[in-house]
């Protein structure tokens, strides 16, 4: 289902195999497979071994885990200059440095759509049941705190696929989720 959905197709002229745009409905038909079958079969891991295969091929283009040490970084920094020190903020400090300053890192998405089919499936998992609503508002945080021309895409992409539930699931954290928007767009424009 992962390759499926990655959209990794050779081309004749090119080695690379980047992946390319796919259909909605086939994401979408792959997802509620998926769920399908992580629901009837009893015992059935597939939908903990599906969120893992996609996060694992998600991260490293996006680089997840990096922006994730530059998100907790700001907040603790405006924890701080507000007063709202929690104790227990000494959480290693160690990420050696490579965190960089800013918190912009680079996206070269513009051929590679593997990300978006990616996304989408992640999205059609959660419309459909498979996996919870923190995993999707910390992606559309994530993306809304960088807020460069692929991030913008992906946040469009999941809030048109999955917009409506996130509203039903909860309206505070995604109420939160437009302040935040809000936020770096004004940061963007300076």
């Amino acid at each position: 289902i992962l390759d499926a959905c990655c959209g990794n197709r050779p081309s004749i002229n090119d080695d690379s195999g980047q992946g390319i745009q796919l259909l909605e409905s086939l994401v979408r038909n792959a997802a509620a497979l998926a769920t399908a079958l992580h629901h009837i079969v009893p015992g059935s891991k597939l939908g903990a071994i599906l969120l893992e295969g996609t996060v694992e091929r998600l991260a490293p283009p996006l680089h997840i885990r990096r922006q994730l040490k530059i998100m907790e970084k700001a907040e603790k920094s405006e924890g701080e200059q507000r007063g709202d020190d929690d104790g227990t903020d000494d959480d290693g400090g160690g990420g050696g440095g490579g965190g960089g300053g800013g918190g912009e890192i680079p996206l070269s998405l513009d051929k590679d759509k593997s990300c978006n089919n990616l996304v989408m499936l992640l999205a059609y998992l959660y419309t459909f049941g498979t996996i919870e609503c923190v995993l999707i508002y910390d992606l559309v945080r994530l993306f809304s705190a960088r807020l460069n021309e692929p991030d913008i895409e992906l946040l469009l992409l999941l809030i048109t696929t999955c917009g409506s539930k996130m509203r039903s699931d909860d309206p505070h954290a995604l109420r939160d989720i437009i302040i935040l928007v809000q936020k770096s767009v004004t940061r963007v424009r300076k």
